[in-house]
């Protein structure tokens, strides 16, 4: 199956776009019944077909997953598999989609150990491994579970901030209820995506419309 653009090739306006669907989805969330409430995902997409639906939908899937786990209600990828044919099946899953599910539940969750992958996702497991080796999570350093937020988009060096795994924060691109959004630069000078756990929630921003999609 073809895999989406990275998100290194979104333009500003899409940058904006993906970041409003963020913001609503998690506003969306924050209206439902704490106690088994669920969200529509499907709802905050571009309808099938469109350019940009499939990178979307990963972005999203990594935003649902947290908040499921924050409201223990368990998830796993596979459970978006039916909803979703276009993420095709396990062994098409990107390696940045099945780390998202693993970081996750360690942070917020049963915390299952690296072997527990290798039967789900073989094709994917040795470049999994790689990812947790090259990302130090919180609880693994000995530290507490929440990690310490960046300092302000104000305050942010020209050099960026190193946050390990080859990648520097540069710019900061956003907050939600569950996570802030930074533009990083790999080593290599190309632009990836950053989400960080974080503290207290702010007021998300919304499209005009109020809407995801007409």
């Amino acid at each position: 199956m073809s895999r989406p653009a990275g998100l290194g090739c979104l333009d500003e306006r899409q940058w904006e776009e993906l970041q409003s669907l963020a913001s609503l989805y998690e506003k969306a969330w924050r209206q439902v019944d704490p106690q088994g409430g669920s969200v529509n995902l499907e709802e905050f997409l571009p309808p099938p077909g469109a350019p940009l639906r499939t990178l979307y939908l990963h972005e999203l899937i990594k935003a649902d997953l947290e908040i499921r786990w924050l409201r223990h209600q368990p998830t796993c990828l596979e459970h978006y598999l039916p909803a979703f044919p276009e993420l095709g099946a396990p062994r098409d899953l990107p390696d940045e989609l099945i780390y998202e599910e693993y970081r996750v539940r360690q942070l917020h969750g049963d915390r299952p150990g690296l072997e527990n992958y290798r039967a789900r996702f073989p094709g994917q497991f040795d470049r999994l491994v790689r990812l947790v080796q090259q990302r130090s999570l919180p609880h693994m350093m000995g530290h507490s579970s929440s990690p310490v937020p960046p300092p302000p988009p104000g305050t942010v060096p020209a050099e960026g901030i190193d946050v390990g795994g080859g990648h520097v924060l540069k710019k900061f691109r956003g907050r939600g209820q569950f996570a802030e959004v930074w533009e990083a630069m790999a080593r290599a000078k190309c632009r990836v995506p950053s989400r960080s756990s974080r503290g207290p929630p702010t007021a998300p921003r919304a499209r005009p419309s109020g809407t995801p999609w007409s």
